[in-house]
């Protein structure tokens, strides 16, 4: 923007000549004298009976002739003259004390940004390079005595796994044996056939391929690389691509999000229930991983940790709707619960009557709902029998595992396991803290480079806004 021009005014007091914003506009005083006379037409006038003209001579004749006269004229002053100060001395000021306060400032920033690149910031990041050096050490001290310990927990896990691998025979045996099991397998099977040629009639036969190529083939992939995410195995560009084929599936057999999760979840319980028939594919379900095998240091004896079975897949018991409808009559019941204390209290005397009416009217009905939406389904039954039954297996190994502990029967040795176990945990403990004080150090070191740039951006700013000031001549 073009700088603006003033034009020259002049004092309208000693005369000198200035910009007008440095100049005021400020009332003058003017004084002025006036007499009390009159004419010849007045004394014609009066003489001839006129009544105005024989006031203005009564006037004449008995007031005093002279006056003076004030009136005030707003005109262009200098400072000086005027004893205020101009617009232009005023923001010439407000210049002056930015710049002023700038250039503090800018000597404050400096000294900051100095001792950060010459102080602060090496010395932290020599920190952080002795921190990473005593992780590096540690790291490489614990991966050794990892390598080194491979051996001695090998022979901890294959003495479990024997102990395992003698048990999935009785396991399945016994399984099959179970009556209730077996009553919920051969109910879910004959409805899961009947269901089956309702939908197969209601299909077309291109519908079922595309149901079947585009959703569960897909589904099936995609289940599989979820497992992946979070892993070195994991790609990104197959998820997106899989997840991209799905979506058009599902748009073409207008699929919901929902009603597709459920298709995933039917499919793998019908699958799993299939499996429940042969005794050979409980064994191998039964040598899967399904916990981790916990060593206490205190009580030199095994237990069984993080148990789950098939979670991840089968999903919840209870869908998203069903979960709303849920909690929809919880809050219902906690509702009038509130309304029956507090008539309780303001009638103690009918306290019996109160609850037993909002009981039986409001609540009860409640509780029936939510004890039917909460009920199972047999596919959830049967899977619950078979997790409890693996569950209460598992723990009958480590009871088995912990009998040879204390009878010294074991085929590894169990004292240099424990000493495995304490080293690979000190070391552990040790190289989680070095961690952790790592990256806080590292953190520091971050923030005090931003803090770098942060100060680098101001000064630029100062600078320029200083320039400007400068030309404008609020700056020496």
């Amino acid at each position: 923007m073009a700088k603006k021009k003033y034009r020259l005014t002049t004092c309208n007091i000693c005369g000198s000549q200035a910009p007008a914003n440095f100049m005021v506009r400020h009332p003058k005083k003017i004084t002025a004298t006036s007499r009390n006379t009159v004419g010849g037409k007045e004394v014609v006038g009066a003489i001839l009976g006129f009544q105005t003209s024989q006031k203005a001579l009564e006037r004449s004749l008995l007031t005093s002739r002279k006056r003076t006269h004030t009136t005030y004229r707003t005109v262009w002053m200098c400072e000086d003259c005027s004893g205020k100060k101009s617009e232009g001395t005023i923001a010439r000021e407000n210049q002056e004390r930015e710049a002023k306060d700038l250039l503090n400032e800018k000597v404050k920033l400096n000294k900051d940004l100095e001792y950060l690149e010459t102080t602060k910031l090496p010395d932290q990041i020599k920190i952080v390079k002795d921190w990473q050096n005593k992780f590096d050490a540690k790291q490489a001290e614990y991966i050794k005595v990892l390598e080194g310990g491979v051996d001695i927990f090998q022979g901890m896990r294959n003495e479990f796994d024997l102990i395992k691998k003698d048990s999935a025979e009785n396991f399945a045996t016994n399984l099959m044996k179970n009556e209730a099991f077996n009553k919920l397998n051969k109910n879910y099977i004959n409805t899961n056939t009947k269901t089956s040629k309702n939908i197969k009639g209601n299909m077309t036969q291109a519908e079922k391929l595309a149901f079947k190529v585009k959703v569960e083939e897909l589904a099936e992939k995609i289940d599989q690389e979820r497992k992946k995410l979070g892993t070195r195995w994991e790609d990104k560009a197959e998820m997106r691509r899989l997840l991209d084929e799905l979506r058009a599936a599902e748009e073409k057999l207008k699929v919901t999000k929902e009603a597709h999760d459920l298709s995933v979840k039917q499919r793998f319980s019908g699958g799993l229930i299939k499996k429940y028939q042969d005794k050979k594919s409980i064994i191998d379900l039964y040598n899967e991983k399904h916990a981790d095998v916990s060593f206490n240091d205190e009580t030199n004896l095994f237990s069984l940790k993080n148990f789950t079975y098939k979670e991840e897949s089968l999903g919840p018991a209870i869908s998203p709707e069903i979960q709303k409808k849920i909690d929809f009559w919880i809050g219902w019941n906690v509702i009038f619960g509130i309304l029956a204390l507090v008539m309780v209290i303001i009638e103690p005397e009918t306290a019996l009557d109160t609850i037993l009416g909002f009981g039986i009217m409001f609540m009860a009905p409640a509780i029936v709902r939510i004890l039917f939406l909460r009920k199972k389904s047999p596919d959830d039954k049967i899977h619950k029998i078979f997790s409890t039954s693996l569950e209460a297996s598992l723990k009958d190994c480590i009871d088995k595992l912990n009998k040879k502990v204390k009878e010294n029967s074991l085929s590894f040795d169990l004292n240099q396991f424990i000493d495995y176990m304490k080293e690979s945990t000190q070391i552990g403990t040790e190289l989680d803290e070095i961690k952790f004080q790592l990256e806080n150090h590292k953190k520091v070191v971050s923030d005090d480079e931003t803090l770098v740039n942060e100060i680098k951006r101001n000064l630029s700013a100062i600078t320029e806004r200083l320039a400007v000031l400068n030309s404008a001549g609020a700056t020496s």
